[in-house]
C-alpha cells in the first residue's frame, strides 16, 4: 500500500458517512456498528467448516475431526465438516463475511443490479475480516478475482468479484492480478443445477497463469452457492503451481433444509 494511500484512508476513516444499509451513522463508508452486527458478526459467531465455509451441521458434530489448521501460537483449533472431509475441496481454506439472506443480500443485489460500485468497499472491508486468521497461517501474495463470464459480463455490465478484489487489494496492500486467472470458455447456466452438474459443467473452464507457481493466492468471490465455481478456479491455480489457494467470498448461500 503506497503511503499516499495510506493518508487518505487514515483520514477517511474519520469521515461521518451514512450506513449503506440503514442509512445511520457510521464512518469511511462502511456498515454501522448494528448493521456490523447483525450481517458479519451473526454469522462468524456460529461453527463454520473452515474449508467450505458452510456451517458444521449440529448432527455432525460428535463426528467432526478437530485439526490444527487454524493456529497460530495458541492451542485452538477448528472443525472440518464432514463433507469435507469425505471429499476435500481444492481450496486449502475458505471464508465468506455474511449470509446471503436479509439484511446483507441487499447489499449484493443493490451492487450488482444497480451497479453500486461504492458497496463494493464496504463488502470488502468485512471480507478482509473474515479473512484474517487464515492469512495469519498463510500470507497471500495476490487477490484474484473469479473471473467473470461474458453472460455475466452481459447482465450487470462489470465483474462483481473483481470490484470487490480492487477493494480488498487497496485494504490489505496485498496486489490484485486481474490476468492471472481466466476463463478458456464460458460453462452453460448454472443457476439451477445440481452441485454434482455444476461441477461437470465447470471443468476445464478455467486457466491460470504461470506466474502463480511457487505462491499462495487469495481468490474473491461474490457469492458461494455450492463452491463449484471457486473450487475449479483453486484447481486451475493449483495445476498451475500454486502453493495453495485460501477462498474469501462475500457471502454465503444458506443450506436450505
Amino acid at each position: 500500500m503506497s503511503f499516499f494511500y495510506q493518508i487518505r484512508e487514515s483520514l477517511f476513516a474519520t469521515w461521518h458517512t451514512r450506513c449503506p444499509l440503514c442509512s445511520l451513522g457510521a464512518r469511511a463508508g462502511l456498515l454501522c456498528v448494528g448493521c456490523e452486527r447483525d450481517c458479519y458478526h451473526s454469522r462468524q459467531a456460529r461453527d463454520l467448516c473452515i474449508r467450505c465455509a458452510n456451517d458444521l451441521a449440529p448432527e455432525y458434530q460428535d463426528h467432526t475431526r478437530h485439526t490444527p489448521t487454524w493456529h497460530t501460537h495458541s492451542s485452538h483449533c477448528s472443525e472440518i465438516c464432514l463433507s469435507c472431509q469425505q471429499q476435500p475441496p481444492t481450496q486449502a481454506y475458505a471464508v465468506c463475511a455474511m449470509d446471503y439472506a436479509f439484511p446483507a443480500a441487499w447489499l449484493m443485489s443493490d451492487f450488482k443490479d444497480r451497479a453500486r460500485f461504492s458497496l463494493a468497499r464496504p463488502m470488502a472491508h468485512v471480507m478482509l475480516k473474515a479473512a484474517q486468521r487464515p492469512m495469519q497461517i498463510r500470507r497471500l501474495c495476490a487477490w484474484l478475482p473469479v473471473p467473470a463470464s461474458k453472460q455475466r459480463l452481459q447482465t450487470y455490465g462489470f465483474s462483481p468479484p473483481q470490484q470487490l478484489a480492487w477493494h480488498m487489494g487497496r485494504l490489505s496492500g496485498i496486489a490484485t492480478h486481474l490476468d492471472w486467472l481466466r476463463r478458456t470458455r464460458d460453462a452453460s447456466p448454472q443457476k439451477h443445477r445440481t452441485r454434482g452438474a455444476r461441477q461437470s459443467a465447470l471443468i476445464g473452464s478455467m486457466v491460470a497463469s504461470p506466474a502463480v507457481a511457487g505462491r499462495w493466492v487469495g481468490v474473491v468471490d461474490d457469492v458461494m452457492t455450492t463452491g463449484s465455481t471457486v473450487s475449479e478456479a483453486a484447481r486451475a491455480l493449483l495445476a498451475a503451481g500454486a502453493l495453495g489457494v485460501t477462498v474469501v467470498a462475500a457471502m454465503r448461500t444458506p443450506i436450505k433444509d
